[in-house]
């Protein structure tokens, strides 16, 4: 049976903790370079043309960019449909709300529906992902959502 020193247990420990920490970061997609990368942002209401007077590209690297653009309009009746504009590497978007993961979207739109169960002003943030699950650009919007009208017409009752 081998023995070892208090020392080198905590020199383990540590490099245990360590090895979990990075993992974690990498599959949350919290690493960064810093310096790598600049934000883009533009929102738009589907259907209209984007507003390209507040996109700025995010440089990756000599080979090209990457755009990431959140299509929403600043109130939404539920359910609410959200949707991105992607390139350069995307190949999936993470849709949150208030912080907190509600859906996926996928090319070639990346478009998501969600019904909401609380209302009133909600941060809405696209964040996109590489292959590898990467963070490699965001966008956010405050959207305020509204409840669904109710039907104008319902059916009536058939039984009296």
């Amino acid at each position: 049976m081998a023995v070892i020193s208090i020392k080198e247990l905590l020199v383990r420990i540590g490099a245990l903790y360590l090895l979990v920490f990075a993992s974690i970061m990498a599959c949350t997609g919290l690493e960064s370079t810093p310096g790598s990368e600049t934000e883009s942002r533009n929102v738009g209401i589907p259907g209209d043309a984007p507003d390209t007077s507040e996109t700025a590209p995010l440089e990756l690297d000599a080979s090209g960019t990457l755009t990431l653009t959140l299509n929403t309009a600043s109130t939404c009746q539920n359910p609410c449909v959200f949707s991105a504009n992607a390139q350069g590497g995307i190949v999936s978007v993470r849709y949150d709300v208030d912080g907190l993961s509600f859906a996926m979207g996928y090319p070639p739109d990346f478009q998501v529906e969600h019904s909401f169960d609380v209302f009133g002003e909600r941060l809405i943030s696209a964040i996109a992902l590489d292959q590898m699950g990467k963070h490699l650009a965001s966008d956010q919007r405050l959207v305020e959502v509204i409840p669904a009208e109710p039907d104008p017409d319902p059916e009536p009752d058939p039984d009296p």
